[in-house]
């Protein structure tokens, strides 16, 4: 199969953008910034960068060094101001330290009071998962429970089985 290079970049930076995330999940976060510096060389939209940014900084945070990731962060949200909030949120949820979990809470509220009408579904949904994931880092497992249980009901009116009420 080949690819036009406009294709091929698109590609590149996909696979080297999902490696990434993967490998920071495995706790690879220097490996993880080398597949980032990949997917950002193949020009990314703002959507790409944010999404890069964030997965940047949590490598960075991962690797101990919370000041540059909090700058990574920032920037992914200049890139894109929803996503790169949201992914920058969703990273912070898995960085080891909890000290970043205020941040991240933050970043979501100001999603939904800036943004709220610009959400889908889907982005309602994310909000709400990041919500739980923080509820479970800091030990309110009721929290959580609600916040995940708002997320699959976003996750129905996704799909079209919202009932009528």
């Amino acid at each position: 199969m080949l690819f036009r290079s406009d294709e091929l970049a698109k590609f590149v930076r996909s696979a080297a953008l999902n490696l990434a995330r993967v490998l920071n999940k495995q706790g690879f976060f220097a490996h993880s910034l080398e597949r980032i510096e990949e997917a950002m060389a193949n020009s990314p939209t703002p959507v790409g960068r944010a999404i890069a940014l964030a997965a940047k900084g949590e490598a960075l945070c991962g690797l101990g060094r919370i000041d540059e990731g909090a700058q990574a962060f920032d920037k992914a949200i200049q890139e894109q101001p929803i996503i790169g909030s949201l992914n920058s949120a969703d990273s912070m949820t898995r960085v080891t330290s909890t000290c970043l979990l205020g941040d991240a809470q933050r970043l979501v509220h100001q999603v939904l009071s800036n943004y709220s009408n610009q959400l889908n579904s889907s982005l309602r949904a994310e909000t709400c998962t990041i919500n739980g994931k923080i509820a479970v880092r800091r030990g309110d497992q009721n929290g959580a429970k609600e916040w995940f249980a708002k997320a699959l009901m976003e996750h129905e009116v996704i799909n079209g089985d919202e009932l009528d009420t």
